[in-house]
């Protein structure tokens, strides 16, 4: 009960240091010592006040006094709440000093409870424990129940970070039946509760005592505490396999933290890291990464010795990921930390990383000598111990053990209940498929992969985002690898329509929602979502200013250290703008429909009688490709060796860069552009010959260059083919997308045509480029020089059914989705791009590297022509390498002056017909054979 001189004191809060230490000094030694309690209380909800509060009666209680000695015990309490552990222990050693020097041993007592927290925070576990024993001991000694019922729950936090949470659980169940009158007291046991029922796998009951320490602070009005446990939510939903709704909880949580003002670094960095092991979960790699270089310097800084290894171990992870060679320095570092700590649970997971990196390097011997190693530290915990026992069957089968891997998955639990059937099983599945595989039962097999990968859609259906869908196909690239090599290996049993399938479900899945106009989380209506959007638009207004400081990036630099700085601002800007699409993602309550792609049959129902598929595929290091016509499927496995081709691309890449260093005028000689052809040669004979022997009489094409495949391999395919009359190759996402891309423009020619170019001293023709190709139609808009803004762009381009673009270009391929455009007065970028409304407009994307695209494992490609089919285009003319602005209006203008005597429903058989006769007529293939057409196939 807080007597009326001591709630004066408490409403003192907008005083100044003085007038509060005066009224202090005017109150009893029994008032100044309940006022440090309060303080005390106030660190978990308001952790200024309370060291203020306690600073005040410090000095103005006397030496030696009680209070003194509470007060300080109260500043090395909130010090520990604001992440300064080193500076809590020594105000807590001199309060210590002053307790055993009055001879008061509740008092001692109440010190060394302070002094647990701080050595938990900087990992200093055995001196915890012994400051909480201690403190548990000599309160009971006091016959004060309620304080030695604080340091049974203060001695839980230590046992369940020496990695005890059986033991911890006890101490916390002790604990609550003393202070469940108590709500605050209550709800942090509670907390605590949960954070050890997490660690023991038991989500179901997790779930609940999160939700009651969460609701029970929400009632004491104790934000602070609230904000944290609702972080710890989504951690649990994390772990649980469930990021659709950890990303989500994170949000609030940071929301919250922000609310109350609150400037507890250390707790933000800690919501960080936990959502960047989120991120990572889902393949969201450089958004996870990010994340952690944002929160590491904080928790090292704050001392948090298990959230700063934990933070760690997950960055190794993703460094392993990504196979870079740091990664087994980064595991053995996180290693040592959790060694240091106790914690058996963090080294095994380590072990399991450095186990995956020797798997990788063929050392599968040493691989299954360290995950049984890890296995042992865990016996007794479900989750670790299920995913430990997938890994080390996969070891077994690299070290020819194959009994003994099959051995490895029948052991142990299953997996524990409240687990989503997320990643974990999968990996499962893919283990079992890999067994069933080693023992020659290929239709066992094949079920498993296909369930693995099935597995994983439940997580990618319900992600909040086309972004975080697509970053998690990654996740399944060697789950859909071996799903189709084993139906490969089953043509003869099961026919096409399993490969084709396998092929299918990881091309282009992102794109396909959005183009077929699948919800994409859209956050209602609120005054914080509009806020929201008002953040994200100055964000992308100073980003597009930033961009434009910065410029093309290709001409003379003189001050370099600027151009690094603004590269350096603009990296910031940019994660900035992607935390806002998260927040905005966060608000979206609509869980969205995800698209299934079509079967074999729907596709072959929906091709012409002169049309067929190629799905480009890559297996056992090697290229092949499945040929699908309306009456039937094609199979060529083992086409080209993938070193192989990647080396004759590499020649020709390099033979183009040589010729575009030279005048268009210099691009006359026709044995520089034989030489590429030459070069090209080796390919088309392994790769493209057989395709088109096996198409016969098929005169349009659509290539699928399936997860893994090299984009380059469209030219030897395509222009660089030495067929005069052979087909026509329009590239596609996806197959489906083939059938589900919007129509293309009237077939008539009274198309709405567009044209844009802003010229300058780096392309002067471009205005005028963006005019000629105006007059070829009969109604044109064309937009030049200062009237070519981005705003008028946009307004013109939703009524447009032909669009040309003849603008500066910059292909980003660190963040596709940075990729732009720029406009007479700014860059528009393919996020803002592919929001636009095209209705199915044909685009041609007259600049340099504007087909360029990017992407990790089984991602799809993003890019500038991802976001113009996202914005609705039925199909997009890019180019895979820089344009000469000599060049491009001859080209262009043949290509425009065919679309607009008939063909524009057909832009790519327009395109193929002025490149043959730009190669009939001697013209370098520099400066034609790197442009294609993305669309579809009506």
């Amino acid at each position: 009960m807080t007597s009326s001189a001591e709630s004066r004191v408490l409403e003192l809060r907008d005083a100044s240091s003085a007038e509060l230490e005066a009224a202090i000094v005017a109150l009893d030694e029994a008032a100044q010592s309940a006022v440090a309690d309060a303080a005390r209380r106030l660190a978990t909800g308001d952790v200024d006040w309370s060291l203020r509060l306690a600073a005040a009666v410090v000095s103005a209680a006397p030496i030696g006094s009680r209070a003194r000695v509470r007060a300080l015990a109260a500043q090395g309490h909130a010090l520990s709440y604001r992440g300064e552990p080193a500076t809590a222990l020594l105000v807590l050693r001199e309060a210590l000093e002053h307790a055993r020097a009055g001879g008061d041993a509740r008092e001692i007592a109440g010190v060394q409870l302070a002094k647990v927290q701080p050595h938990v925070l900087l990992g200093e576990m055995e001196r915890a424990s012994e400051a909480a024993l201690a403190a548990r001991d000599a309160f009971r000694a006091c016959g004060d129940d309620v304080a030695a019922a604080m340091a049974e729950a203060n001695l839980g936090v230590v046992l369940r970070r020496l990695d005890r949470p059986e033991d911890a659980l006890a101490c916390f169940d002790r604990a609550r039946v003393v202070l469940q009158e108590d709500p605050v007291r209550s709800a942090m046991i509670d907390s605590n509760r949960a954070e050890a029922l997490l660690d023991l796998d038991r989500f179901g009951e997790a779930l609940v005592a999160f939700e009651a320490a969460r609701d029970g602070f929400d009632a004491a009005e104790n934000s602070h505490a609230a904000a944290l446990v609702e972080g710890n939510l989504a951690d649990l939903r994390s772990r649980q396999g469930r990021p659709d709704l950890a990303l989500r909880l994170f949000e609030r949580a940071r929301r919250r933290l922000e609310a109350i003002g609150d400037d507890a670094e250390a707790e933000r960095a800690r919501l960080l890291s936990e959502e960047a092991e989120c991120l990572a979960r889902i393949g969201a790699r450089r958004e996870s990464m990010s994340r952690f270089r944002a929160a590491a310097q904080t928790l090292e800084r704050a001392g948090l010795a298990f959230e700063a290894a934990r933070s760690r171990l997950a960055a190794a992870g993703l460094l392993l990921r990504r196979g870079d060679p740091g990664a087994a320095a980064a595991l053995s570092e996180a290693s040592a930390s959790f060694e240091s700590l106790g914690n058996a649970a963090g080294v095994a997971q380590c072990e399991a990383g450095l186990a995956a990196l020797h798997r990788r390097n063929g050392q599968a011997s040493a691989a299954v000598g360290l995950l049984e190693r890890a296995l042992g530290r865990v016996a007794q915990r479900p989750m670790p111990a299920y995913a430990l026992r997938t890994e080390l069957a996969l070891a077994l089968l690299a070290d020819n053990r194959a009994a003994e891997a099959q051995a490895a998955l029948a052991a142990g639990d299953p997996l524990p209940e409240g687990a989503a059937p997320g990643p974990l099983k999968a990996g499962r599945l893919f283990a079992e498929g890999c067994c069933a595989r080693a023992r020659g039962d290929l239709p066992t097999a094949l079920e498993r992969f296909r369930s693995a990968v099935e597995a994983l859609e439940r997580v990618h259906a319900a992600l909040p985002s086309d972004r975080y869908r697509y970053a998690y196909l990654s996740e399944a690239c060697e789950l859909n690898g071996a799903r189709l090599s084993t139906a490969l290996d089953l043509l003869p049993q099961l026919g096409a329509e399993p490969a084709f399938d396998a092929i299918e479900s990881a091309s282009a899945r992102g794109l396909l929602d959005l183009v077929a106009g699948a919800p994409d989380g859209e956050c209602p209506g609120t005054s914080e979502s509009h806020r929201l959007r008002l953040e994200r638009d100055r964000c992308r207004e100073a980003v597009s200013i930033g961009y434009s400081r910065v410029g093309l990036g290709s001409t003379g630099v003189h001050d370099v250290e600027r151009l690094r700085g603004a590269g350096r601002t603009l990296e910031q800007l940019e994660e900035q703008l992607e935390r806002i699409e998260a927040r905005l993602l966060a608000d979206g309550d609509v869980v969205p429909e995800c698209l299934r792609p079509m079967r074999l049959s729907g596709i072959q129902a929906g091709l012409a009688a002169e049309a067929a598929i190629v799905q480009v595929f890559v297996e056992s290091g090697g290229y092949g490709a499945l040929i699908v016509r309306p009456g039937g499927v094609t199979v060529r496995r083992g086409l080209v060796a993938e070193a192989e081709a990647e080396s004759v691309l590499r020649k020709v890449f390099f033979l183009v860069q040589q010729a575009l260093m030279r005048s268009a005028a210099g691009l006359s000689q026709r044995d520089s552009g034989e030489a590429m052809i030459r070069a090209a040669g080796p390919l088309h004979e392994r790769l493209a010959r057989p395709l088109l022997d096996a198409l016969g009489d098929v005169r349009r094409v659509g290539l699928v260059l399936g997860p893994g495949a090299a984009p380059g391999l469209r030219l030897a395919l395509g222009p660089l083919a030495p067929h005069a009359n052979g087909p026509t190759f329009v590239q596609l996402p996806s197959a489906t997308l083939a059938v589900t891309l919007p129509s293309s423009a009237p077939r008539s020619r009274a198309h709405r045509a567009l044209a844009v170019g802003v010229s300058d001293d780096v392309a002067p023709g471009m205005g005028r480029e963006a005019m000629e190709i105006a007059r070829v139609w009969q109604r044109a808009t064309a937009l030049t020089d200062s009237a070519a803004t981005a705003a008028a762009f946009a307004d013109a381009a939703a009524r447009a059914d032909v669009i040309h673009v003849a603008l500066h270009s910059v292909f980003s391929p660190e963040n596709p989705n940075s990729s732009r455009l720029r406009f007479a007065d700014r860059w528009l970028d393919a996020r803002e791009i592919a929001q636009l409304r095209l209705g199915g407009a044909q685009v041609v994307l007259a600049g340099c590297e504007t087909g360029r695209s990017e992407g990790e494992g089984a991602e799809e490609r993003g890019g500038l022509v991802r976001a113009f089919l996202a914005a609705g285009a039925s199909a997009v003319t890019a180019c895979d390498w820089p344009l000469h602005d000599a060049a491009s209006l001859e080209i262009f203008s043949a290509l425009h002056r065919l679309l607009h005597a008939g063909g524009a429903a057909d832009p790519a058989r327009c395109l193929a017909d002025v490149q043959r006769d730009c190669a009939a007529r001697g013209v370098h293939p520099a400066l034609w054979a790197g442009l294609f057409t993305v669309g579809g196939l009506s």
